[in-house]
């Protein structure tokens, strides 16, 4: 019986490769292709008219795609445009939400994106594939030169920092850290550069917010000398800011943080005292 959720997806797995303007003849190519690259002969041997009945079952009956199939899937969706995407709002992460509505098990999309992740990504320019590809478009040619950062980017990475911190909760510390460091590498290369001197007090609140987020995603995970680590950076960052606040503010996520972490309670009271210290100097200057 097709149910509902399974015909839904099979649209949506159709509307997706025709996105990208593909017939069935070139995703049976594209498919064949990378089982050859991943040595998968069951795929990589088969006749491309026999993959292409296989694709139009799952966009025409809603048969769900195999486990082989889905790691070849998920390895085709990643490339986007010849960089690897797999941030929110790229063709791969498109094709992961298809693939729950499959019924493809949570833990088996979360094996998925580890894989894929583990395999096309690595070092700097790695990590940009875990963000949403207007962002990276917009971050390559300030990251070569940081002096062609403008308000569109600034908007952008703002607006990518709020996206993560308002996601606490919803999804696992672990995938928001993933998310995150991108964010926090990249306004560190940015702000080590000739950044435009209107922008660079936006682009360090947004650093020192980053790395904020980033201290408390690494405490919730255990992490306490990458949490001590991120706070000093989001202190550095807000010691180069005029509003006082900014730096309260820090001080005070990790007075709590401390707290928790090691009872520490002298401690705690030491960074909540440096904390108070701003907004008492701002109470008096009346």
């Amino acid at each position: 019986m097709k149910s509902p959720e399974r015909m839904c997806a099979a649209q949506r797995i159709r509307t997706l490769r025709m996105s990208r303007g593909w017939s069935l003849l070139d995703q049976a190519r594209a498919l064949r292709e990378v089982a050859r690259r991943l040595r998968m002969p069951t795929v990589a041997q088969a006749r491309l008219s026999t993959i292409q009945r296989t694709i139009a079952r799952w966009e025409n009956d809603g048969v769900r795609p195999g486990e082989r199939y889905q790691l070849l899937l998920a390895h085709v969706y990643a490339d986007q445009r010849g960089t690897t995407a797999l941030g929110p709002g790229s063709d791969f992460d498109q094709l992961m939400t298809v693939f729950a509505m499959y019924g493809i098990e949570p833990l088996r999309i979360s094996e998925l994106r580890g894989l894929v992740a583990d395999a096309l990504t690595s070092g700097a320019k790695g990590l940009l594939a875990f963000l949403s590809p207007t962002l990276t478009a917009s971050l390559v040619p300030a990251l070569a030169d940081p002096s062609r950062t403008d308000d569109e980017l600034i908007a952008q990475l703002r607006a990518a920092v709020a996206g993560l911190n308002g996601r606490i909760g919803a999804v696992p510390f672990v995938r928001l850290q993933i998310g995150l460091v991108p964010v926090t590498e990249s306004c560190r290369t940015l702000v080590a550069g000739p950044v435009p001197g209107e922008l660079r007090e936006q682009l360090l609140y947004i650093s020192s917010t980053a790395c904020l987020l980033a201290a408390r995603l690494a405490f919730e995970t255990y992490d306490a000398p990458s949490s001590t680590g991120f706070y000093s950076e989001a202190l550095a960052a807000a010691d180069r800011l005029p509003d006082p606040w900014h730096r309260a503010l820090v001080r005070t996520s990790q007075a709590m943080v401390v707290l928790y972490s090691t009872g520490d309670l002298d401690q705690a009271q030491a960074i909540a005292a440096e904390a108070v210290r701003p907004a008492g100097r701002l109470g008096n200057t009346d």
